[in-house]
């Protein structure tokens, strides 16, 4: 019997601890995931910004397309809500463009690969044609 409530008294003790635990833990994850928008916006507004930047003079952003072998003069239509966190303070983004030419009107989805963030200002750091008109490309 005397063993039965040092189990018991044990296993009260445990329960405890780890509730414990667990209260404490929560808030961090609140924290945690309240500061994600905020540092995805600035991604997304920072790489608005690098783009609208990048077109002033022409209009167009213009990528090398490596698999064609040409420059393409694109124009923004979208840049995807997601930004996905690839490593500390290293982050992609899909962007949605189309080139308009005599001949097609191609829709192009483009890769964007940042470093920065909590307190650093963002930078592009690679720029890569990820899909042509729905088809990926190697």
């Amino acid at each position: 019997m005397n063993r039965l409530f040092q189990f018991m008294a044990v296993g009260i003790l445990i329960t405890v601890v780890l509730g414990s635990c667990q209260k404490r833990q929560e808030p961090q994850q609140e924290q945690s995931t309240a500061r994600k928008p905020a540092l995805e916006d600035t991604v997304r507004e920072y790489l608005q910004g690098y783009i609208k930047g990048y077109t002033s003079s022409t209009g167009y952003f213009v990528i090398h397309d490596s698999v064609e072998q040409r420059d393409r003069q694109l124009t923004l239509r979208y840049i995807h809500p997601s930004v996905h966190q690839i490593g500390e303070g290293r982050y992609s983004i899909c962007v949605d463009f189309v080139e308009e030419t005599a001949q097609t009107v191609d829709t192009l989805d483009v890769d964007f690969y940042l470093a920065g963030g909590d307190g650093k200002i963002p930078t592009v750091e690679k720029v890569f044609i990820h899909k042509v008109n729905g088809k990926p490309r190697q």
